[in-house]
């Protein structure tokens, strides 16, 4: 006996890819001289459908369901990781990378048995992680980082095979592509007609950016207690990104930045006119950055253009220009790095590393607004283990 079909849903009817098989009584799909069912329920045989046809079409076989899925097994690394920042172990900014990272992978494996998982779904699952090379090597260290917490919480029984098709960029393909857009380097010229232009916010964050290579991210989390010394002209500050401490000596113009933009309503140094932070990050990923949105629309206004010259561009010409100065230990703890090379004591050792320090800002304050002129990109550095001042 033929089988009537159901009715389909108005809001799923456009391009229904199914068609109704009378005999069988089911939606049936065609591929390779083969019919595939998928149901009687419009929606489910939709669903089913949507996540079957790539391994069909593609001859592959249909994973499992069932069992500990991928979306079981994000729904505990996320709950996992929402405990972190609870505990303030984590900031917010990584938090939404996680979650991110999760529901990519419940969308696209979700209702996939962990245990069934093969190299070639991450082989297929690689083709929709795009980006530079740097943002592709990050989200598939976030994707393998969701199962290996899986394997050490034992969730499942082995670590997961992610195979040949799943890796990160190589070096030689991070190499190419900063050779194609472009070291993220400001000139000197570049750096002075910002700050002629820069609105006071702007002004005192550029002027943090290259005096001491913070990013938007540092600026935004900056607060009043993170100026020490009598004169107000020290940084002391942990990165966001790291929790790592830094210290650097502030220009004098860099201070006058500051204290014509200083925030009166909010802990934070700079923040909106609300007292909300200048960079947000939210839980789906979305990041709200005022720094980075002035200073696009500057640089656009001022004709200066590069793929590469975000505001981290400050970060990237600060150490560039600091290295040519040659007192690496004190570059790194104005910068927050980890450096095995350099011992503990160094980093606790107080006013007595100020002078030094003081010195690597100096350097860089001369290369900018005094007559020592140097390009940052074609001139080299002084030996890296000179201690020299200029």
């Amino acid at each position: 006996m033929r089988k009537q079909m159901p009715a389909i849903p108005k809001e799923i009817a456009a391009g229904f890819p199914l068609s109704w098989h009378a005999g069988v009584g089911q939606f049936m799909k065609k591929c390779r001289q083969k019919q595939y069912y998928f149901g009687v329920d419009p929606r489910a045989a939709l669903e089913k459908f949507t996540f079957e046809w790539p391994y069909i079409s593609t001859g592959k076989a249909i994973p499992e369901l069932g069992g500990f899925t991928v979306e079981d097994l994000c729904i505990r690394y996320m709950d996992y990781q929402k405990a972190r920042q609870a505990r303030k172990e984590i900031n917010r900014r990584f938090l939404s990378e996680c979650l991110v990272v999760a529901e990519f992978l419940a969308t696209k494996l979700g209702p996939v048995d962990v245990s069934a998982l093969k190299p070639s779904d991450f082989e297929d699952l690689r083709q929709y992680i795009r980006g530079t090379p740097a943002i592709v090597g990050n989200k598939i260290g976030r994707v393998k980082a969701v199962f290996k917490y899986g394997f050490d919480q034992e969730l499942i029984d082995k670590p997961v095979r992610f195979g040949v098709g799943f890796k990160a960029p190589t070096r030689s393909e991070k190499r190419r592509h900063k050779a194609a857009v472009g070291d993220p380097i400001l000139s000197r010229d570049e750096v002075l007609r910002l700050l002629e232009k820069a609105s006071p916010l702007l002004k005192a964050a550029i002027l943090l950016g290259i005096n001491g290579g913070m990013y938007a991210s540092d600026v935004s989390e900056i607060s009043h207690r993170h100026l020490q010394g009598e004169q107000k002209d020290w940084v002391v500050f942990a990165r966001p990104k790291t929790g790592i401490g830094r210290q650097f000596w502030l220009w004098p113009e860099t201070r006058e930045a500051i204290e014509a933009a200083k925030s009166h309503i909010s802990d934070r140094l700079f923040c909106r006119r609300n007292g909300e932070p200048l960079v947000k990050h939210f839980e789906d990923g979305h990041r709200s950055d005022v720094i980075g949105t002035l200073f696009w629309k500057l640089k656009k206004s001022l004709g200066i253009v590069g793929a590469n010259k975000g505001f981290k561009a400050f970060r990237h010409t600060y150490r560039t220009v600091s290295d040519r100065q040659g007192d690496q230990p004190a570059i790194v703890i104005t910068m927050g790095h980890v450096d095995a090379g350099i011992s503990a004591e160094y980093r606790h050792l107080g006013k007595d590393s100020e002078p030094r320090i003081r010195a690597v800002g100096e350097f860089v304050r001369q290369w900018l607004f005094g007559e020592q002129v140097l390009d940052p990109v074609n001139d080299p550095p002084n030996d890296p283990d000179s201690q020299a001042t200029p």
